[in-house]
């Protein structure tokens, strides 16, 4: 459970969020500091390799651990969001091409946003959405179907972009950066058509005399 977009907060429960990956879950009964919360102390999440604050949530969503610490810098923070796309590779798809949707689940941080960012021009992307202009916030999916190929085989690369914060980024309108995950696509190539058949006949010579 992520922390509240608005409305009061305890630091018992910014605690919870840290350590639980739940900030409705019981209380703790420990001592909390704003501090030490601003900075990472507890808990560990997708984080860099000094810091517990999770980075897959945007600058704005996370506390940037300077002073001075102030408990709204917490709202939308989820610190189990993680940045992941399953599967990793499709196919051999068929030479004839596919009509049905294949899915990539996309799992990011709760107000954090993606996008597909590039594609093979033979898959067509029938939900998720596609360009920086047009992003998806949380997790999901996107949605695609493969062109039929009267070529050779062929292999590409659907590209999912997250928009994810920075080690210390400024709250709340410090740059963020962005991370990918690539899901390839592999396609079968046409198969061969038949021998032709030389002129003057077909099978065991018998050709036509007029």
């Amino acid at each position: 459970m992520t922390v509240p977009a608005s409305g009061s907060l305890q630091l018992a429960k910014l605690r919870n969020e840290f350590e639980n990956g739940n900030y409705n879950s019981a209380y703790t009964l420990n001592a909390t500091s704003l501090e030490d919360l601003s900075t990472g102390q507890y808990g560990t999440s997708y984080g860099g390799p000094d810091s517990s604050i999770n980075l897959a949530n945007l600058n704005a969503n996370k506390p940037d651990g300077d002073t001075p610490h102030k408990m709204s810098e917490f709202y939308k923070y989820d610190d189990d969001g993680a940045v992941n796309s399953s599967p990793l590779s499709f196919g051999p798809v068929s030479h004839g091409g596919q009509s049905s949707n294949s899915t990539i689940t996309v799992s990011h941080a709760v107000y954090s946003t993606w996008y597909v960012s590039s594609k093979p021009s033979w898959v067509n992307i029938t939900s998720g959405n596609f360009g920086s202009g047009n992003k998806d916030t949380g997790s999901g999916s996107v949605t695609f179907t493969v062109s039929s190929n009267s070529g050779n085989a062929r292999q590409g690369d659907i590209v999912v972009t997250y928009d994810v914060g920075t080690s210390n980024g400024s709250h709340p309108s410090g740059a963020n950066s962005t991370t990918t995950r690539i899901s390839v696509v592999s396609q079968s190539g046409a198969p061969s058509g038949p021998p032709g058949i030389p002129p003057g006949g077909g099978g065991n010579g018998r050709g036509f005399n007029p």
